[in-house]
């Protein structure tokens, strides 16, 4: 099929899908760290290891302390060393 036969029938309405193909992404485009500037990739990696764990919950400045505050509560200190029977 041409392109203009297939302009045509696109606008008569006559194609119900389409279909975009696009190649298979290269390891290095799934993987963006591997090309990444080492200083910006260490900078990324402080920033979330620093979101990670407890730390989370003694930052003011985190965007979620506020919820957690919120719900501190709610929420033991001491987390229980197993589950509770049912």
């Amino acid at each position: 099929m041409s392109l203009d036969d297939f302009v045509a029938d696109l606008k008569a309405g006559e194609i119900a899908d389409t279909v975009l193909l696009r190649p298979e992404p290269t390891p290095e485009e799934l993987i963006s760290s591997s090309v990444m500037d080492e200083d910006v990739l260490e900078e990324f990696r402080k920033q979330r290891s620093s979101r990670l764990g407890s730390e989370i919950l003694k930052n003011p400045k985190d965007p979620v302390f506020p919820l957690v505050k919120a719900f501190e509560d709610v929420v033991s200190k001491d987390l229980p060393s197993q589950l509770a029977p049912d």
